[in-house]
């Protein structure tokens, strides 16, 4: 168990740290879905390059990983649009917490009603602080939600990320309960490879629909800010390595609460003092839930 937590910890690092490069691509990079559409083409691009070459040029893989890979693309893909809009509209933790509060209760409930894994009493108590860390910014703004209509769609966004995020890791879990022969890189390269070409498809569409050429879609796009993409992509990749070996030591409705909770405090600390984003009381009042939810789902 110790070692899975490692794992977790290693997680943590690489994906706060891509975290952080998708936050300095987003501060200096128009919100627009030709901007993330170019964001998917380059994180999906030097994902299957990287994770290739991390499986040793070897992308072997069966008819029942495949389907978990195809599954896997397309939630991969409405998280990450999600979140970049997200972080046009509220602040890096909000963010975070929407994301990881979806990563706890989804695998979870999947573990427990599909995979007949165990739930202890504590973690069910720690579920149940990580999910008032979430809804507590909700409360404190409702106001400003009701009447602010910015607030209102930042707010709505960070739900449909809540109720989407966390589905990657059941699909993953299943896919190393599978027995495949399948590596895990192959399997993570094969995810991205079937996400190149549907973006790049969505992406031809949009430019047709719109009748304008892709210069004038791209002309307000600073491109030397998609450095920050590519960084943030190779470190995610090891990541992700990080998190499939604490899956195979750790039932995923452990894995999830132990994540998610970390997560939310690291990122929370980031937001405060790398990006200078003001936090009010409802901000630490989660991370403060979060702590609690850590401790019981550790006990």
């Amino acid at each position: 168990m110790l070692i899975g937590i490692i794992f977790i910890l290693l997680f943590v690092l690489a994906s706060g740290g891509q975290m952080c490069f998708n936050k300095f691509y987003q501060q200096n990079v128009e919100n627009t879905l030709v901007s993330h559409y170019i964001y998917l083409l380059v994180m999906s691009f030097l994902a299957a390059i990287c994770y290739y070459i991390l499986a040793g040029f070897n992308l072997q893989i069966d008819t029942m990983s495949f389907i978990y890979a195809l599954m896997a693309c397309l939630v991969i893909v409405a998280c990450q649009i999600l979140t970049l809009i997200c972080m046009a509209n509220v602040n890096l933790t909000m963010v975070t917490v929407s994301t990881n509060a979806g990563n706890l209760l989804w695998p979870t409930l999947f573990g427990m009603i599909f995979l007949n894994e165990k739930i202890s009493t504590t973690t069910i108590i720690g579920i149940i602080f990580i999910l008032l860390a979430f809804f507590v910014p909700f409360i404190f703004n409702y106001n400003e939600i009701k009447n602010d209509k910015t607030t209102k769609i930042g707010y709505i966004i960070c739900i449909l990320l809540f109720l989407v995020s966390g589905h990657v890791n059941s699909i993953n879990k299943l896919f190393t309960l599978s027995n495949s022969s399948t590596s895990n890189s192959s399997y993570l390269s094969w995810i991205n490879i079937i996400m190149f070409p549907l973006v790049l498809l969505a992406f031809v569409f949009l430019i047709k629909r719109s009748k304008q050429s892709l210069k004038i879609l791209t002309k307000n796009i600073d491109f030397r800010y998609y450095g920050f993409v590519a960084i943030g992509t190779v470190i995610g990749c090891f990541g992700m390595l990080f998190s499939f070996e604490a899956l195979a030591r750790l039932d995923v409705s452990l894995y999830s609460p132990l994540y998610s909770s970390i997560y939310i405090i690291f990122l929370t600390i980031v937001s405060r003092f790398l990006f200078k984003e003001k936090l009010k009381k409802e901000n630490y009042l989660s991370i403060g839930l979060a702590l609690i939810s850590v401790v019981f789902c550790s006990i």
